[in-house]
């Protein structure tokens, strides 16, 4: 916002679709984004991502993974470098 104004650019921003270096954990895993192979917070981190990645039956399932479950570190790990990457670019 500027001046009370959205801005507006080439595309619509998409925060989700930051894309993140693989947890080393996570090599294997090739993500549910259909627009960035994978490779993106989106892809690696909904809901959907995690069902996939544990081959669990339904997405509702992954309210009752454990909260020492491993995948809340791979899943923690691409949300605090999205966290700093957009810290960086907008100095919140």
């Amino acid at each position: 916002m500027i001046n009370g104004k959205g801005i507006h650019g080439l595309i619509h921003p998409e925060g989700g679709h930051v894309s993140v270096p693989r947890h080393p954990k996570d090599k294997d895993f090739k993500g549910v984004c259909a627009f960035h192979c994978g490779d993106c917070v989106e892809g690696l981190c909904t809901n959907v991502a995690i069902k996939e990645r544990l081959n669990l039956k339904s997405v509702d399932e992954v309210a009752n993974l454990s909260d020492d479950h491993e995948i809340w570190d791979i899943i923690g790990f691409y949300l605090g470098i999205m966290c700093a990457n957009l810290t960086l670019t907008l100095s919140v």
